[in-house]
């Protein structure tokens, strides 16, 4: 994906993110721009700008619709380095491996926001939070697994395959 179609998707995103979560309040915790991020992490190489354009959008989701400004930037890039060490060990090119990695990098991301949260003054507590991660991990593995699945329209060669050049 260009850098200018991911800037495009991401600012599509965006605006439409507070017109779905205030329609319908099940999906409030909904990340949609983790989960663009987790399917741009494991189809591409070069990672930088579009890890800097999410992170860009999630300041401005701050910015505007938080209380805290930086939280979402800093969980964001805590469930993206893990997902980025993960993918050097295992192999991601499986929709099973990567639904698996989308999980547990999500809860990596709700927890990192939780925890900003608390040490900033939240009241709410870690299991006040896990009431509502099920819903919200299985919608946002979903929405991972979804889109990975219609991008993916190509043989995808192993990375560290020597034999295929």
């Amino acid at each position: 994906m260009r850098l200018r179609t991911y800037i495009i998707v991401c600012s599509i995103v965006f605006v439409l993110q507070t017109f779905i979560t205030s329609l319908l309040p099940l999906v409030r915790g909904v990340e949609p721009l983790l989960c663009i991020i987790l399917v741009f992490i494991f189809q591409e190489e070069d990672l930088i700008k579009p890890i800097v354009v999410t992170a860009f959008f999630s300041l401005a989701k701050d910015l505007f619709f938080n209380q805290y400004i930086g939280v979402s930037v800093i969980s964001l890039i805590v469930a993206v380095s893990f997902v980025l060490f993960i993918r050097k060990t295992i192999n991601t090119e499986s929709l099973v491996t990567d639904a698996g990695i989308s999980a547990i990098a999500i809860m990596i991301y709700s927890s990192c926001y939780w925890l900003m949260y608390r040490l900033l003054g939240s009241p709410y507590t870690y299991f006040y939070m896990l009431k509502r991660l099920p819903l919200v991990l299985i919608i946002e593995v979903v929405i991972t697994e979804v889109i990975l699945y219609f991008l993916i329209n190509k043989v995808v060669q192993a990375r560290r395959d020597g034999y295929f050049k």
